[in-house]
C-alpha cells in the first residue's frame, strides 16, 4: 500500500491541513483565507472528484465540504475521508440542513453547519470545540 504524503509545503510547517470543498469559488476563497489566517494550511477543491483525488494521495487533518457539490456529494466525500483518515475532523456545510442530512452527517462522525456559516463557529469546530486564546 502506497503511503500518502503530507500536503504541507515544507516539513517544518506544523500547521494542520484542511481540505475545503465547495463549488462556490467566492465562498471557498473567503473561508480559505479565514482558515489560513487562523493557522490552518488550506487545500481547496471545487468538486467531489478532485477532492477524492486529493484524499487518496495526501493526508489531511480535517475536511470541510459542502453537501451539494458536483461529483460525489459532500456526504459521500466525508465517508471516503473517514476511511482514508479515521481521526480526521469532518464538517459538512449546507444551505438547508434537514433532519436526514444531520443524521447522515452524525453517522460518519461529522459536524454539520447551515450556510451562511459563522466563520468563528467553523474555526471552533475545527479546533476540536476549543475556544482560541
Amino acid at each position: 500500500m502506497e503511503r500518502r504524503r503530507s500536503l504541507k509545503p515544507v516539513e517544518s510547517d506544523r500547521r494542520p491541513t484542511v481540505l475545503l470543498v465547495d463549488d462556490d469559488r467566492e465562498l471557498r476563497s473567503i473561508i480559505a483565507r479565514a482558515l489560513d489566517a487562523r493557522g490552518w494550511h488550506v487545500v481547496t477543491a471545487g468538486d467531489g472528484l478532485s477532492a477524492l483525488q486529493i484524499l487518496e494521495a495526501f493526508y489531511v487533518d480535517a475536511v470541510v465540504s459542502d453537501l451539494h457539490i458536483p461529483g460525489p456529494t459532500g456526504e459521500k466525500l466525508l465517508e471516503s475521508a473517514r476511511r482514508f483518515s479515521p481521526k480526521c475532523r469532518l464538517i459538512l456545510l449546507s444551505g438547508w440542513v434537514t433532519r436526514a442530512a444531520r443524521e447522515r452527517a452524525e453517522a460518519v462522525g461529522a459536524a454539520i453547519f447551515e450556510k451562511p456559516i459563522e466563520l468563528e463557529d467553523l474555526i471552533q469546530e475545527l479546533n476540536g470545540g476549543r475556544q482560541e486564546a
